[in-house]
């Protein structure tokens, strides 16, 4: 077992993935098998194989290995960016849902539901979902901030958008957030309100 860990760590390191994944996978049990496992979760991520990712680790969770929520949850996003680019809304709002059960708190998730509504002309629905970024975490708001004034123009609903984001700017202070916010209030208040 030993030797057949280190063969497949030298196909690995050597780029050989078929091979290195041959050789991990015959180590299914035994004193080798969650090193093994966490080798060919590498691997799969490494080749974009998510729904082998997926399941790698889960099995890596029960044999013992830390909560891999985290990961989970990105596996997911890619599977809904993946859906989203084909056209398959329905597809990856399931994707969206499941990364959200794996990790409730995944900022990219809830910006991913917010896209797909979006696009669905939800503009509403996507609102929800983009403020939500604000409770998970706020440091991600400057990435939400032009989606969410362009979905209050769809809706004809400016003001009530550039009130939403002189609060984040107030509360959450970034320049970035500040860049975005300042080119929407001085569009619809002019100059002298956005410096202000």
């Amino acid at each position: 077992d030993h030797a057949l860990y280190e063969l497949g760590q030298d196909f690995l390191k050597a780029g050989l993935l078929d091979r290195a994944e041959e050789t991990f996978r015959m180590l299914q049990s035994g004193d080798y098998a969650l090193g093994a496992q966490r080798a060919l979760l590498t691997i799969y991520e490494i080749e974009k194989d998510w729904l082998k990712s997926i399941d790698t680790a889960q099995k890596l969770e029960t044999m013992g290995a830390e909560p891999l929520g985290r990961e989970i949850a990105q596996f997911h996003c890619e599977l809904a960016q993946e859906a989203l680019q084909q056209k398959k809304p329905q597809e990856a709002r399931r994707q969206l849902d499941l990364a959200l059960h794996a990790n409730p708190q995944n900022v990219r998730a809830t910006i991913l539901f917010g896209d797909v509504d979006a696009a669905g002309g939800m503009y509403d629905k996507a609102i929800e979902h983009w403020r939500r970024v604000e409770e998970q975490n706020a440091a991600y708001l400057p990435l939400v901030a032009e989606k969410v004034m362009k979905a209050h123009e769809a809706l004809g609903r400016q003001e009530d958008g550039a009130d939403l984001l002189t609060q984040w700017v107030d509360r959450y202070p970034s320049n970035d957030l500040l860049h975005v916010g300042y080119q929407y209030v001085a569009a619809l208040r002019g100059p002298d309100a956005a410096h202000a």
